[in-house]
Order: C-alpha cells, then sequence, then structure tokens
C-alpha cells in the first residue's frame, strides 16, 4: 500500500462513519459502542453544556447550529477546542490548527493534541502528527484514541509490528473496534500470520454486518488472504459483501476506484470457480468504474481470448499496454 494511498484511506475514515445496510451474519443483541470506537477521531466527549449540544450539532451535521451555540460562550480552552472541532468537520484544517493551538496555549490537554495529530494527518504531515500523538501520550499514557492514531501511522510507514501493538493496545479496551480489527488483521497478515489475520478480520466481518456498517476494506483483504489460501467459496462470499458496501448512494470518485478494485478481484475468483461469464462481467464492470486498471484490461484479454473474441481482446490488451506505458 502506497503512502498516498493510506493517506487517502485515512481520510475516508477519520472524519465520518460510512453506514448502509449490510446483510447480518447474526442479530445484534445489544448496541456495543466499542464497534465504532474510532469512527470519528475528531469528536471528542463532551460532559457539560453547552460543549454536549455542541458535540451533538456537529455529530448530526448541523455546523450553523454548532456555530450559533459556540458563538456566545466566552473565550476559554474548552471554547477553542471546541471551535477546533467544529472546524475539523467543516475540513477548515488550517483554522481548527489555530483553534486548537490556542486552547493549548490556555491549557494543553491529551485530547487538544489528538485533535491537533488528526488534522496533521489531514495535511499529510506525518512528523506533526507523530509529534502531536507523543504529546497526547505524555499527557495521558491511556489515550487509546492516540494510541490508535499512532498505529495508523506505523501502518501508513509499514512498521506493521509496531502498529500490531498499538492496535491490540486499543482492542485490550475497545475489543469490537471494526477499525482496529481491520488494522491489525492486516499488519498479522503482512506479518506472515496468515491464520491469526483470518481470524482477526472475520471478527471485524462479523462486527461490521451485524451492526450494518459500510467498511469494504475489511472483507477485501480477507477475500485477498482467502485466495492466497485457496479458500475460493469463502472468498467469493466475502468479495460479494466488499462488493456490496461499495455500492451506496452518493458514490464518490474515491469509492468508485476502489469498486473497480473489487470487481476485478471477484472477477479472478470467479475465473478460478469456471464461471467465465461471471468472470467478464465483473472485468467489464471494473474497466466502466476505473477505466485505468491495468489488470483488469489484462485479465479481460486473456478472457476475450479464449472466448475467441479477437477484436476484443486486442482492444482490451492494446487499452492495458497504454496505461503501463504512461506509469
Amino acid at each position: 500500500m502506497t503512502g498516498k494511498m493510506a493517506i487517502s484511506l485515512f481520510i475516508l475514515a477519520a472524519l465520518t462513519l460510512l453506514h448502509t445496510h449490510a446483510p447480518a451474519s447474526q442479530p445484534c443483541t445489544s448496541n456495543d459502542p466499542s464497534v465504532t470506537f474510532t469512527a470519528n477521531l475528531g469528536l471528542p466527549a463532551a460532559q457539560s453544556e453547552p460543549w454536549n449540544a455542541i458535540r451533538q450539532s456537529i455529530l448530526t451535521g448541523n455546523f450553523t447550529q454548532a456555530e450559533n451555540l459556540l458563538h456566545p460562550t466566552p473565550p476559554s480552552a474548552d471554547r477553542w477546542l471546541w471551535e477546533g472541532a467544529l472546524l475539523l468537520h467543516e475540513r477548515k484544517t488550517f483554522a481548527s490548527i489555530r483553534s486548537l493551538e490556542q486552547s493549548a496555549r490556555i491549557k494543553d490537554t491529551s485530547v487538544v493534541e489528538t485533535l491537533l495529530a488528526v488534522d496533521y494527518f489531514l495535511l499529510n504531515q506525518r512528523s506533526l502528527a507523530a509529534d502531536a500523538i507523543a504529546r497526547a501520550l505524555h499527557l495521558d499514557a491511556q489515550n487509546t484514541l492516540a494510541l490508535y492514531l499512532r498505529g495508523r501511522l506505523e501502518f501508513i510507514s509499514a512498521s506493521f509490528s509496531q502498529a500490531r501493538k498499538d492496535f491490540s493496545a486499543v482492542l485490550a479496551t475497545e475489543p469490537h473496534d471494526f477499525h482496529s480489527l481491520y488494522y491489525l488483521g492486516f499488519c498479522e497478515w503482512r506479518l506472515g500470520q496468515n491464520d491469526k489475520a483470518r481470524r482477526t478480520l472475520l471478527d471485524a466481518v462479523e462486527a461490521l454486518t451485524c451492526h450494518h456498517l459500510r467498511f469494504p476494506l475489511a472483507p477485501y483483504t480477507l477475500a485477498q488472504i482467502e485466495v492466497n489460501e485457496g479458500e475460493i467459496e469463502s472468498a467469493l462470499t466475502h468479495i460479494n459483501l466488499a462488493a456490496q458496501m461499495t455500492e451506496a448512494p452518493g458514490e464518490k470518485a474515491s469509492d468508485s476506484e476502489f469498486a473497480a478494485k473489487a470487481l476485478a478481484l471477484r472477477g479472478k475468483i470467479e475465473n478460478a470457480l469456471g464461471r467465465k461469464v461471471n468472470a467478464e462481467r465483473d472485468l467489464e464492470q471494473s474497466v466502466k468504474k476505473d477505466p485505468f486498471r491495468a489488470e483488469s484490461w489484462y485479465l479481460l484479454a486473456h478472457l476475450y481470448e479464449k472466448d475467441g473474441k479477437k477484436a476484443q481482446a486486442a482492444e482490451a490488451l492494446n487499452q492495458f499496454r497504454k496505461i503501463q506505458s504512461e506509469l
């Protein structure tokens, strides 16, 4: 995974949790807050008014209401903190940093430094993010969100052994957090612990489906591992779930690119199962969503060739070579 892609995925997950209706493997019996513990890193807890009302307004996306509630509050560390949180959600990152720094000048806290780390992550300022995380953990060594952010920073840097320790620490107190389960499973996979990785990712997928949450990276990565292990039928089940999670309304360009990637993997799985028609359809949909996905064009060329579709095979191979030459 490239640094650019990792940061892009972080931005998708850092501020908001995307919901969709995914088929549950079993009914949920209770509301488990640990499942979504890291779903909104830019929104700290609030214990009193008006901060609780401001927090709720930000959570529901009513930024104007949050601004109106914030406006009459006198200057204080809390006031600047919540202004920073609001600006962060409004994607006014530099203004958010200025407000949070003002809060820290009055009273530096682990919460303020954690929010600053999120801002720096969004700006891809890794060294500044690392400094803010270090300050957050110095002020509160038990700050689980800061530990999670440190794990994400290590993950982006491919320091999978160190990242694994931080994600494990998060899960010790928030055992069903789907983000931490996913990143822990990915680290275990990269460290060659395939059995552990598969179990961890199965836990992530169960949490997602049980609570009707959308995070296609978890079933997609699980399908990749299962393909490598020769568990093709299980891989098909999980890549189907990943593909379904990418089909939510309001698809963004980044979602479209990931959908193309998921369809490419499903096409490979269908092909391995001898379902050529399904494989061809998935790969055609893949290049439709992302015309620059070289792998899909290459696989399509081979399928067309086997089907005797000479002209289509030549065109697909030409598209593949064109993309390769531009890399």
